[in-house]
C-alpha cells in the first residue's frame, strides 16, 4: 500500500471516495447528484485537493485523509462551488445548498498546537483491514513533524464506527454539543469533538 498525496487527476478517485465515506451527509444536501457534482467540483477546483493524502493499492485509492492548521489553510475558491450548485440546482436550490455547506463547515475551530483533521474516509469494502489506522498514523506522523501538540477532529452523532476507529488509537472526547442547524444543514444534531494528545511531540 502506498501513501501518497491526491493529485487534480485523482477528482474522479477522491470524489468516489467521499461519496463512500459521507454518503449521507453528501446525498442529504445534493441528492442523487453527488457523485457527478463532486466530480466536477473536484476537477474544477485543485484547492480542494491541499492536504488531501491517499492511500492507494494495486493503482487505486482505497482511503484519504485531509488535515488542516491554522497556517495553512485549504484555498478551495467558493466561485466554484457557488457557480455550480446554481448550475445543477438554480437560484433559490443553489442558495440553500451553499448555506447548508457553510453550516457543515461551522465552528472547525482549532489552535496553532492543533493538527486538524477535517475529512478522513476509508471505501466501504476495505473498512475494517488497518486502512483508517494508517492514514491516521500518517496524520500524526506529520503533526509531530510540524512540532504540532494535539491531532483534533469532529464526529457526528450516528457515526459509531468511526468514534470507534479514533477511540482504539488514543483519540478522547473533548467535547460533546448540539446544533438544531445541522440538522437542517446535514440531517444530524449532535456532535463530538475528540482530540490525542502529541505529548513527546518535539
Amino acid at each position: 500500500m502506498i501513501i501518497a498525496p491526491a493529485r487534480p487527476e485523482d477528482s474522479a478517485a477522491v470524489a468516489r471516495l467521499w461519496v463512500d465515506a459521507f454518503g449521507a451527509t453528501l446525498g442529504f444536501i445534493l441528492g442523487e447528484q453527488q457523485r457527478p457534482f463532486l466530480e466536477t467540483w473536484l476537477a474544477q477546483d485543485p484547492g480542494l485537493f491541499d492536504n488531501t493524502t491517499l492511500a492507494v493499492l494495486d493503482g487505486k485509492a482505497i482511503g484519504y485523509i485531509q488535515i488542516e492548521m491554522v497556517e495553512r489553510k485549504r484555498r478551495a475558491r467558493v466561485g466554484v462551488l457557488c457557480r455550480l450548485l446554481f448550475r445543477c440546482f438554480g437560484p433559490a436550490g443553489g442558495a440553500k445548498r451553499l448555506l447548508q455547506f457553510w453550516v457543515t463547515e461551522w465552528g472547525h475551530r482549532y489552535s496553532e498546537e492543533d493538527l486538524y483533521i477535517f475529512m478522513i474516509g476509508v471505501d466501504a469494502s476495505w473498512r475494517g483491514r488497518g486502512v483508517g489506522c494508517l492514514l491516521l498514523q500518517h496524520a500524526e506522523k506529520e503533526a509531530r513533524r510540524l512540532g504540532k501538540r494535539r491531532l483534533r477532529l469532529g464526529v457526528v452523532e450516528n457515526n459509531h464506527a468511526a468514534r470507534r476507529l479514533y477511540e482504539s488509537v488514543g483519540f478522547r472526547t473533548v467535547y460533546r454539543g448540539r446544533n438544531p442547524f445541522l440538522r437542517w444543514a446535514e440531517g444530524v444534531s449532535g456532535y463530538e469533538v475528540m482530540v490525542k494528545p502529541l505529548s513527546d511531540a518535539t
